[in-house]
């Protein structure tokens, strides 16, 4: 409904009617101060997260303190400050970040497989062999390069308990 009637208003002032010009201006100017108000908001509420998470993450770190990191981390809120605008380039839930986990394990496993499927390259075996081994890289490099593309590669990892 209220596309509709935005619309007919911008048909109307486009057609030259002079009270639909003033509104639809006054309607254009009251959006553009309210999406302004909000950028700067969250460039603010983002710069004020770093600096705090920043700030604790560094007592931790200077007092031995081990605790999960926050969610999001501060080093996944990219902050453009020439563009005013504010990114998330991680989990932004706990749920995500399980998520991500996962995905990251799979990295981690594909690397595995790739170092494991390379040694067995060393060996001398026969071309039939040797090409499976060679298709199995190549399909866990593929399966890695779709998971990093995706979500990048995986950093602040806990190494796995053997």
């Amino acid at each position: 409904m209220v596309k509709a009637v935005v619309r007919a208003l911008a048909v109307n002032a486009a057609r030259g009617q002079l009270r639909s010009q003033l509104l639809f201006a006054k309607l254009v100017s009251e959006t553009e101060r309210a999406n302004k108000a909000s950028r700067e908001e969250l460039l603010q509420n983002a710069f004020e997260y770093k600096r705090r998470w920043d700030h604790e993450l560094e007592q931790r770190k200077k007092f031995g303190v081990q605790l999960s990191d926050p969610i999001p981390h501060p080093d996944d809120v990219i902050i453009d400050v020439k563009k005013g605008q504010v990114r998330f380039i991680g989990p932004m839930t706990k749920e995500d970040k399980a998520k991500w986990d996962r995905m990251w394990d799979r990295v981690e496993e594909c690397d595995e497989a790739i170092a494991l499927y390379t040694n067995d390259l060393k060996l001398p075996e026969n071309k039939r062999y040797r090409q499976i081994i060679e298709n199995e890289i190549a399909y866990e490099k593929r399966i890695r390069a779709i998971i990093v593309d995706g979500i990048g590669e995986p950093r602040r990892r806990v190494p796995k308990p053997l």
